[in-house]
């Protein structure tokens, strides 16, 4: 740990001795106990009492390096404390995520706003528990449907199966020559500028044949919901029907964010998701 992250971890924890405090007084877990135990180790000489020194100064380092981008985000004359059943799960939660990882920018996101005056009502007491339900995956499509806030919703290809709308993966349909735009009366491309513009970018998912699952999942936790569907698409399914100028009609299906989806996404989803 350099010198600098050690100084910037001992200030913010300097910064909310009350609620270092008060694990102990109210007799909190031993997992959050140890959260209070690594801040006296740090300030008082890093000793390590209860587990291996490698181990637990691996720990620490992680945990300064995600301090300090929340200490280097935020004004000092805007810094709160923030209440300790948020700030106590959310330190003992980053001391175990990798920098690298998207769940982690969403977790920071949300230790930045409970520690933001100006910001703190953003950070939903359910936001902490919602994060650990979601994949990386699912990460990403609310950090693209967020991105595109401005526009009604984001556009899914989805084909009938037992009457509902199954989203499959569009991505294999990049590398065929598809369609010139339709003029017929509701009816798409993949090559409509409408279309591709806010056409999900499956390629970023990491298990593109899951998008069904994921949507599903997101929508019971109440962040995205259905939304009028534009209308219809022609596709080509393969080269040889590109070649026979034979197409397949497809639903655009489209998710927005809901109203608490919004709030959770301004809360915990960077502008620039980090992969």
């Amino acid at each position: 740990m350099s010198e600098e992250e050690k100084k910037a971890l001992a200030e913010f924890l300097k910064a909310y001795p009350k609620a270092v405090e008060r694990v102990y007084e109210d007799g909190a877990s031993d997992a959050l106990k140890q959260v209070g135990g690594l801040a006296t180790n740090l300030v008082k000489a890093f000793r390590l009492v209860t587990a291996p020194i490698q181990y637990m100064s691996l720990l620490q380092d992680r945990l300064a390096h995600h301090l300090k981008k929340v200490s280097d985000s935020i004004p000092l004359d805007d810094q709160v404390t923030p209440p300790a059943s948020l700030l106590l799960p959310l330190l003992e939660k980053l001391k175990y995520q990798e920098d690298n990882e998207s769940l982690t920018q969403l977790y920071v996101e949300l230790l930045k706003r409970s520690c933001d005056k100006n910001r703190v009502a953003e950070a939903h007491p359910a936001f902490f528990n919602l994060i650990g339900q979601l994949c990386e995956d699912e990460a990403m499509l609310l950090f693209h449907m967020k991105r595109i806030t401005n526009d009604p919703g984001t556009y899914f290809i989805s084909k009938d199966q037992n009457k509902e709308d199954k989203v499959f993966d569009h991505s294999k349909f990049g590398n065929i020559d598809q369609p010139e735009n339709s003029k017929k009366h509701h009816v798409h491309t993949l090559n409509s500028p409408k279309l591709s513009r806010r056409l999900f970018p499956i390629s970023e998912l990491m298990s593109k044949n899951f998008i069904d699952v994921y949507l599903s999942h997101i929508v019971s936790l109440n962040l995205i919901e259905l939304f009028n569907s534009p209308g219809l698409v022609e596709i080509h399914f393969s080269e040889d029907d590109a070649k026979r100028h034979k197409t397949q009609k497809k639903r655009i299906v489209c998710y927005r964010l809901t109203s608490f989806g919004q709030l959770f996404a301004n809360a915990c989803i960077p502008d620039n998701l980090e992969t």
